[in-house]
């Protein structure tokens, strides 16, 4: 048999440090530069309709990535201090039936598994889209400087414009070591930025799992018939387990609550994550699937093949874990529904009304309450991106 992991094995996996004080600095005074020379590259090259989308590719990478992504590390901080954190300490406490320690396993084996798999599948974005390209660079800025003539392919970290005049070895290699160290920070940034927030979403997942074992336990107090004055109804058989259930049923409640507050908190947190991280993603899936189709060289198309796919597995992972959520909202109203409540006594029915109540309002992420956080979006937003990719490969083929 395995060793299970740890809460303190679980929680060393989090801390990681922020992009803060020095390394802000230099985050915001290369994102600066580069923002305006895209503007510049953006109006002196408009005419060209494929360096155009070239650009605001770029463009749109420093908004969301560099600016939004600045400040969506400390959102995405607080749910790891005030949720994740909380519930690693916590959760042992809801091990009170295999079952539910089954569920708890689950999600420790697959926050491990998680913190692995986001490290890799960002260095390999960092590899594919900043150290490959800095090699290429490199190479060609020797050529340039041994042979003394300008090059006119030229590699990039990130696109950028350079006047015919200055595209000498010097200032190419300079721009884009900057432009490489830039591309590094924002890998860092969105894979601990990920890591955080797939993991919030697989613990409250389960904590509404383990919400609804816990409700499935009610029926495991023993009862026994007594007439009433009015009624005939079931109770418990004594004061002991009375005063048992009493206190699974008011521990129910507070996971119930507890639960609530955290997908709020997460909501809250998160909404501008989210906003920022599926239009960065839809907007560059769009934009690789028209460099896969349009670009001639077989490595720069089998590049934009693979940083797709990565791409893809990214944004179906964050979809897939927030229907969790939504599923496992529903099958706690049909917990709440199902248990045999009608033999209980009074003051247990009024709480399971409550319950119920609270279990109508549907257990999802709503960014700024503009759409919930599904399946059924990810697929809406994969139709919005072939759509623009048609629209734009049409406009290409006519030129």
């Amino acid at each position: 048999m395995e060793d299970r992991a740890s809460a303190e094995t679980l929680i060393s996996i989090f801390g990681d440090k922020r992009v803060t004080g020095l390394k802000a600095v230099i985050l915001l005074s290369l994102t600066l530069p580069i923002f305006l020379n895209l503007i510049f590259c953006l109006i002196e090259e408009w005419s060209d309709f494929f360096e155009r989308l070239l650009t605001l590719k770029e463009i749109m990478l420093i908004l969301f990535s560099a600016i939004g992504g600045y400040f969506v590390q400390f959102h995405l901080r607080d749910v790891e201090e005030k949720y994740v954190l909380k519930y690693l300490r916590s959760v042992k406490h809801h091990e009170t039936s295999e079952e539910k320690r089954k569920i708890i396993d689950g999600t420790n084996d697959y926050i491990v598994r998680h913190n692995v798999v986001a490290q890799r599948a960002f260095k390999f974005l960092f590899i594919t889209g900043g150290c490959i390209p800095l090699l290429q660079i490199t190479i060609k800025t020797l050529k340039m400087y041994l042979t003394g003539v300008e090059a006119e392919k030229m590699v990039f970290v990130i696109h950028l414009y350079l006047p015919v005049g200055y595209r000498t070895p010097l200032i190419y290699l300079v721009t884009q070591l900057a432009a490489f160290v830039l591309y590094g920070f924002l890998v860092y940034m969105w894979g601990v930025n990920y890591k955080v927030f797939l993991i919030g979403l697989k613990c409250l997942s389960t904590e509404v799992c383990l919400l609804v074992e816990s409700l499935k336990e009610l029926d495991s107090f023993e009862k026994t018939p007594a007439l009433t004055a009015n009624e005939e109804e079931l109770v418990v058989v004594s004061a002991v387990e009375q005063r048992k259930l009493k206190d699974h049923l008011n521990r129910t409640i507070e996971q119930h609550q507890d639960i609530l507050q955290s997908l709020k908190l997460v909501n809250d947190c998160t909404k501008l994550y989210i906003f920022l991280f599926i239009n960065v993603y839809s907007i560059q899936l769009g934009l690789y699937i028209i460099f896969i189709l349009k670009l001639k060289e077989l490595a720069l198309k089998m590049k934009y093949v693979f940083l797709y796919i990565v791409v893809l597995i990214i944004q179906m992972q964050w979809a897939i874990y927030a229907q969790d959520i939504q599923d496992n909202g529903e099958k706690l109203r049909m917990a709440l529904y199902n248990c045999s409540w009608l033999d209980k006594p009074r003051w247990m029915k009024r709480c399971l009304i409550l319950m119920i109540m609270k279990a109508n309002q549907p257990l999802e992420l709503r960014p700024y309450g503009l759409y919930a956080l599904n399946k059924s979006c990810m697929a809406n937003m994969m139709k919005a991106t072939y759509t623009y990719v048609n629209i734009v490969n049409e406009l290409l083929s006519r030129k």
